[in-house]
């Protein structure tokens, strides 16, 4: 039995913040209707972003700017236990699937609203994107570290953490109706997402703390927790215990460090972090990447190999395909398709990645006749380009 089985998400969301939680709902036993435009949602087009964080849904294409279109949404929202939506507030009550129009149709509804930053403040209707969270919320500038630059993470890391955001915030609201029996507008941002990702700023912004920065080098933040180049790659450590400073120097073949009084204690270290840089920078370099890697796991000192190859050699990575982090499923229009796994496992639950993403309104017919709607009605709709 899966763990969601049962539940209905009406998904109206668009990008990646929004229609990726209902992507992973659905490994849960969600079932999940997407509407999109006649047109389809931007994401479609030449790359494989849609594929994988809309899998596991259906998909009936509506004209929401039609009254007959804004009905068929009533319709699936009567039926439905979840809404998600990113529209600026002010779209959502214009096209009537805002929470104050869908409650009233389904009063146990749990209305997921994703905006930029927030439903309330100067802000409110203001867009925003994954960039402008990671340059707002001071992201860029904690990537860039002590150079003094703000940087850009490619990964969008504020769309990633407000879709996992939503994805929690509904499993808690349907826990919340169970027990109590009542629906209610649920609420996240990309703001909040990016606060989450720098939350460690907000204490070290205290009197007491302290804030590690990203090296000039932008290798890492420390001598002992950072990227290394090897003979033939590079690496990245992270030995940042007492315990483990000496077993390091040992392996490094390197035992006077240990009563150096430089690097004798954490705290020489952190003053002379430049300087140990230098001698490990020279020590890493001399032998390969695996072999340093293996050395290190013996003495269980965290490490791991720094990737060159992109994400193409995690297809290969004997431990990813033994955890099933990689799953194929047969697409409608490409064929066999390679996308991520379930996520999180249960020990008495099955959680399963079901079918790909669909194509751009395979199942508005279906979704339709499940509604009510007769095959001339159907027909008219379309003629009418209300559906597609």
């Amino acid at each position: 039995m899966e763990p969601l089985a049962g539940i209905r998400i009406l998904d109206l969301s668009m990008y990646l913040a929004g229609p990726y939680g209902p992507a992973l709902l659905s490994d849960l036993g969600a079932e999940v209707i997407k509407v999109e435009p006649i047109e389809g949602e931007p994401l479609r087009g030449p790359t494989a972003a849609y594929l994988g964080w809309n899998h596991g849904k259906r998909c009936i294409c509506i004209d929401l700017t039609k009254l007959q279109g804004q009905k068929i949404v009533h319709k699936l929202a009567s039926k439905c236990d979840v809404v998600v939506e990113n529209f600026r507030p002010a779209v959502a009550k214009r096209l009537r699937v805002d929470y104050e129009t869908l409650c009233k149709i389904n009063p146990t509804i749990i209305y997921c609203s994703i905006t930029a930053f927030g439903r309330k403040g100067p802000y409110e209707r203001k867009p925003g994107v994954d960039p402008l969270m990671q340059a707002r919320s001071g992201i860029m500038q904690a990537q860039g570290g002590k150079t003094g630059f703000p940087m850009f993470l490619k990964i969008p890391v504020c769309d990633y953490t407000t879709a996992m955001l939503n994805a929690c915030e509904i499993s808690f609201a349907l826990y919340h109706r169970a027990k109590f029996g009542t629906g209610q507008l649920i609420e996240t941002s990309l703001l909040n997402a990016g606060a989450f990702l720098n939350s460690n700023a907000f204490s070290d912004n205290s009197e007491t703390g302290h804030r590690p920065l990203a090296n000039a080098d932008l290798l890492g933040v420390s001598a002992l927790d950072r990227m290394y180049a090897t003979s033939d790659g590079w690496i990245y450590i992270k030995c940042t215990s007492e315990t483990q400073w000496p077993i390091l120097c040992h392996l490094i073949d390197r035992d006077d460090l240990i009563t150096d009084s430089r690097f004798s204690i954490s705290h020489e270290r952190c003053i002379n972090d430049y300087a140990l840089s230098e001698i490990l920078e020279s020590v890493f370099k001399s032998e390969q990447s695996e072999a340093w890697i293996e050395l290190l796991d013996v003495y269980q000192i965290p490490s791991a190999l720094v990737e060159r190859q992109y994400i193409e050699n995690l297809f290969i990575d004997v431990q990813v395909l033994e955890t099933g982090l990689i799953v194929q499923k047969r697409h409608a229009e490409f064929g066999d398709i390679e996308q991520a796994g379930a996520l999180i496992q249960f020990s008495d639950c099955d959680v399963t990645v079901g079918r790909a993403a669909p194509t751009l309104g395979q199942h508005t017919g279906e979704i339709l006749t499940e509604l009510g709607y007769s095959d001339n009605e159907i027909i008219a709709l379309h003629d009418d380009q209300v559906i597609a």
